[in-house]
């Protein structure tokens, strides 16, 4: 039913994220909706045609649309001096800007938001996938080619209908930008996963980074936290924001593969056993800061799932999804589901057994028994680690390819050491990305090579790191080469998915 009292309102701008969901939240709520855009045509407007109470007018945004309408609702990126402005003054319309709609309508249903480095889109995954095997509604944007983690996209989507908000929200390194996004979201229940080296071209330094990413805990709705127990910065969060919620922690009881060190929030540095790249049971030789004993514990953990050890007792938790990294999502799962959403535990991981994926996460592409090829949005040093040692454990008696298609938001100290990795732990690795080429002088490894057109210059936009050009080349590259399994990782490769399959389908489809 509708809250406030208008009848028809025009929203402008549908062809954009933003606005197309405040239309949509507003036709779900029982308005009528005259959703416009100068654009004559976009993939999002098709979102908006199964409402009833929805008129969609493209191409333009003709004077007698402000005549019907009361209340129009501009895109925040548009400019006060603009036309559709003028034609709101001029028929006497009122302007609600996005914001202020997000505090007329606020949520009516549980909001959880899943924060930090690596891991948030899966598990978010899990937990909407567990709440819709037991009769859940958790709503999702639904927008093509959108994350939908950033800025007033998440806030939207806690105010779309179902039973529960499951949300991701992140940062582009910029302080308030999570706080905001959690404020309006009125997020009850956050889960951290991790914080390592990302974003810090933005962000200026590591520790600036870590404390956007801890702002998720400082909402006064914030009833319940959900943390990594092997992260410092994660276990160390609440303090630094002066939490006071509930805390549980999660963990995997696994030998670690190697020790580093880490920042500390104290200023001095943690000795960290590392079962994921600087994350593991850990130690502040300054501060004492130490890794808490995990309520939801994973043991014996295999590729095929582990051992979980919780309040409620223990359970066998199969996974279809692999990698220890998927096991800290899925202990990250069951805790939110069992502590927030107060589902039976035998009943989560019944449904976790199901759960085939994120596209883009560990994606596999091809694979004919002899060839494997594989795609994975890791663009980060940890990410793409991660990933790697999951791949060569899952194929161990194969030789692994990595092509690097990334362009790291941490600058060329983050691409050398994307590439160290890489040259650490592949067999071969073909460098597609410029960025990684323009870097391959300081990594000494004869196991790296560059596709031909790695040279040529290209501008990073986000965390896209590659033209469609470098990432077929390496793509070649690596089908020439004789290891059997193939990863690519980066945002291109999943952005030239379709090119990529036409390429591994000529070349692997005529040696079958």
């Amino acid at each position: 039913m509708a809250e406030l009292p208008w009848s028809t309102v025009l929203v402008i701008g549908v062809c954009g994220p933003v606005c197309n969901l405040a239309a949509r939240v507003l036709a779900e709520r029982g308005y009528d909706v005259i959703a416009s855009d100068l654009r004559d045509e976009c993939e999002f407007a098709e979102t908006l045609l199964e409402y009833s109470n929805v008129e969609l007018v493209l191409g333009g945004h003709p004077p007698e649309i402000f005549e019907r309408a009361e209340v129009v609702i501009p895109p925040p990126s548009l400019s006060r001096d603009a036309k559709p402005y003028r034609l709101a003054e001029d028929h006497g319309c009122e302007i609600v800007e996005v914001k202020e709609l997000l505090d007329m309508l606020p949520p009516t249903r549980p909001v959880i938001g899943i924060g930090g480095t690596n891991g948030k889109t899966t598990t978010v995954a899990m937990i909407r996938h567990v709440c819709e095997q037991l009769g859940l509604e958790a709503p999702h944007h639904g927008l093509p080619g959108m994350q939908g983690n950033v800025g007033l996209l998440p806030p939207l989507q806690a105010r779309l209908p179902g039973d529960v908000s499951v949300l991701e929200i992140a940062t582009f390194g910029e302080r308030g930008e999570i706080l905001e996004a959690a404020e309006l979201s009125q997020v009850e229940c956050v889960c951290v996963t991790n914080i390592t080296p990302d974003h810090l071209n933005e962000a200026g330094d590591f520790l600036t980074y870590a404390r956007c990413e801890v702002e998720l805990l400082e909402p006064d709705t914030v009833e319940l936290a959900v943390l990594n127990a092997q992260d410092p910065l994660v276990v160390g969060a609440p303090e630094v924001v002066d939490f006071n919620g509930d805390i549980v922690y999660y963990g995997l009881d696994v030998e670690p593969f190697d020790t580093s060190e880490k920042e500390c929030w104290c200023g001095g540095h943690v000795e960290i056993h590392e079962i994921l790249p600087w994350v593991g049971p850990f130690k502040c030789r300054e501060c004492g800061l130490r890794s808490p004993e995990p309520d939801y514990l994973a043991t014996d953990v295999d590729l095929s799932g582990f051992r979980l050890i919780c309040p409620d007792g223990e359970y066998e938790v199969r996974l279809p999804v692999i990698g220890l990294h998927n096991a800290y999502n899925a202990l990250a799962a069951i805790a939110v589901c069992s502590e927030f959403l107060e589902l039976d535990v035998e009943d989560v991981v019944e449904a976790l057994q199901s759960f085939e994926g994120v596209e883009g996460r560990l994606e596999i592409l091809w694979d004919d028994g002899e060839r494997v090829v594989i795609l994975d949005y890791g663009h980060n040093p940890a990410g793409v680690d991660a990933t790697l040692r999951c791949v060569k454990e899952a194929y161990r008696e194969r030789r692994v390819c990595a092509v690097i298609a990334v362009a790291s938001e941490l600058g060329p100290e983050g691409d050398e050491e994307i590439l160290r990795r890489t040259a650490d732990l592949a067999d071969l690795v073909v460098v597609a990305s410029y960025a990684a080429y323009k870097v391959m002088d300081r990594v000494d490894a004869d196991n790296v090579i560059a596709a031909e057109s790695a040279t040529k210059p290209f501008e990073k936009k986000g965390t896209l790191g590659a033209s469609r050009e470098q990432v077929l080349d390496g793509l070649k590259e690596a089908l020439r080469s004789d290891c059997e399994v193939v990863v690519l990782f980066g945002e291109a490769p999943l952005k030239y998915r379709e090119e990529i399959s036409e390429e591994v389908e000529r070349v692997l489809g005529d040696e079958r």
